[in-house]
């Protein structure tokens, strides 16, 4: 078991947070979520490998992903579409379901070698195509299912239109 993370702050570091749910059909899921629990505003994405990395191999995938905000929190919906990816592994071995919890942050390079010197390694890692998205946009997925259940996410920017969390609220 890796150190105890004691230096590293979720709430200090965090602009945002997300909970990201593997499904067989994104559009169908997002309908439903809409229909159900009132989640609305929904923003579409396909999101390809650019420069990605699985377990420090390069891969390329294809994902459909929908995300609304409910209140401070994002709900993320991910439909693998193409390739080899953690996205695909977690939905061969579980099916639908939570897969990981995400954190906007401020320097998504910075955080995740934040992480990496206490222990949790990088299992996958993309850097996102621009644009709408910066050049130091990207995400990377670290190993924390045998710790807390589910993988973590460190991101940077949210997606374009959603609201980016306390900081954009402040401006």
């Amino acid at each position: 078991m890796p150190e105890i993370l004691d230096e590293i702050s979720i709430p200090k570091e965090t602009l945002k947070f997300q909970v990201s749910i593997i499904v067989d059909d994104a559009r169908k899921a997002a309908d439903n979520f809409t229909k159900i629990f009132g989640v609305g505003g929904w923003v579409e994405e396909i999101y390809e490998g650019i420069d990605a990395t699985l377990r420090g191999k390069p891969t390329k995938y294809k994902i459909l992903a929908f995300s609304a905000d409910v209140g401070p929190l994002e709900i993320e919906l991910q439909q693998v579409l193409e390739g080899h990816s953690l996205y695909r592994e977690f939905f061969e071995k579980h099916g639908p379901g939570v897969h990981h919890i995400g954190l906007y942050v401020a320097d998504v390079d910075k955080a995740i070698e934040k992480w990496n010197k206490k222990g949790i390694k990088t299992l996958q890692f993309s850097r996102l195509r621009q644009p709408p998205y910066p050049s130091n946009g990207g995400y990377g997925y670290m190993d924390t299912e045998n710790l807390v259940g589910v993988l973590l996410e460190l991101a940077y920017p949210p997606p374009p239109g959603l609201v980016h969390g306390p900081e954009s609220e402040q401006h």
